[in-house]
Order: structure tokens, then sequence, then C-alpha cells
């Protein structure tokens, strides 16, 4: 059974003579989106487990830097004529978490 075409496009495929969509237009394109989908559900995937994997090996440096960050636009938003000094202390606070083995 042929599918009709639609303003001229199948589906991303072509169109016979006869305004029909040609044999498996809609198919293929159809099975190359899920597998489109697939690959984008690995990648996730993989992002997701990665995360997990950081967090158990370096959560707690991560916690730090976090927190680092959060005071350090508190402080900035507070003061703004302190700003250059809390970038070099945070700089050095940085340096020093990222030291540590």
């Amino acid at each position: 059974m042929e599918e009709e075409c639609e303003g001229n496009n199948c589906c991303g495929g072509s169109c016979s003579e006869n305004g029909s969509c040609n044999e498996n237009s809609c198919g293929d394109n159809k099975a190359l989106m899920m597998m489109g989908l697939v690959k984008q559900a690995k990648i996730d995937l993989i992002y997701e487990k990665v995360k997990k994997k950081l967090d158990s090996v370096n959560g707690k440096k991560y916690d730090k830097v976090a927190e680092l960050l959060v005071e350090a636009i508190t402080e900035l938003k507070k003061d703004k004529q302190t700003t250059e000094k809390k970038r070099q202390e945070l700089k050095e606070k940085f340096e020093e978490i990222f030291k540590e083995n």
C-alpha cells in the first residue's frame, strides 16, 4: 500500500508521477528518526552515568566549589566595591581545592 504525497513531499522522500510516495520512503525516514532517538537516549544515559560517577568520586570537592560560587555571587551582589578582592579570594580558594588529591 502506497502512501499519498503531501504537498510534493513523502516523509522527506520523493513522490512518484502518480502522486503516491515511492516504496518505503516513509518507513525508512521513520526508522532513521527512531535510530536518532536511540542514539540520543544512549548519549543521555552515558551523560547521567558520568555525572553520578563524578559525584561519587569528586562530590565533596564539587560541593565545595558550588558553595564557593554561591558565596561569591552573594557577596558580589552585596558590595560591588570589593569585587576584585572577592575574585582574587575565589581564585585562590579554587586553586587550593584543586591542589587537593
